[in-house]
């Protein structure tokens, strides 16, 4: 830097930042992959990682039933070349009334997520207790 200026990477400059860059980023990776693994495996044996906590999520809704029965129940045909999700078929007029009845939204593998801020005042808010 010259006077405050910022001068422009050579080519082999950035070449050599951009490949510094992925190799950092694929080393962070998996060391915070190896301590997510080891602080969700501590947290499902009882013991409190200040800041975090065990979060399941959702997956993508899928049938329950095949292909003839939603046919049938929805009067909406959920074929393409394959079964339809169960959203194309709402926005093919399907009732969603009737696909809740027809699929399901399996549970995620749990992970582990940092405690938002306030979640907890917000959790005990004076007009959240019974």
């Amino acid at each position: 830097m010259l006077n405050g200026q910022q001068r422009d990477l050579t080519a082999d400059e950035m070449s050599r930042e951009l490949l510094f860059l992925d190799e950092t980023e694929a080393m962070m990776k998996g060391r915070r992959d190896a301590i997510r693994a080891e602080a969700a495996a501590r947290m499902k044996r009882g013991e409190n990682i200040p800041g975090w906590h065990m979060q399941q999520g959702y997956g993508r809704r899928r049938w329950t039933a095949d292909r003839t029965t939603v046919h049938m129940m929805t009067g909406v045909d959920p074929t393409s070349d394959s079964m339809v999700t169960p959203a194309e078929l709402e926005r093919r007029g399907a009732s969603k009334e009737t696909i809740a009845v027809l699929t399901e939204t399996p549970r995620t593998k749990a992970s582990v997520k940092r405690v938002p801020d306030g979640f907890y005042s917000q959790m005990f808010k004076q007009g959240n207790q019974p």
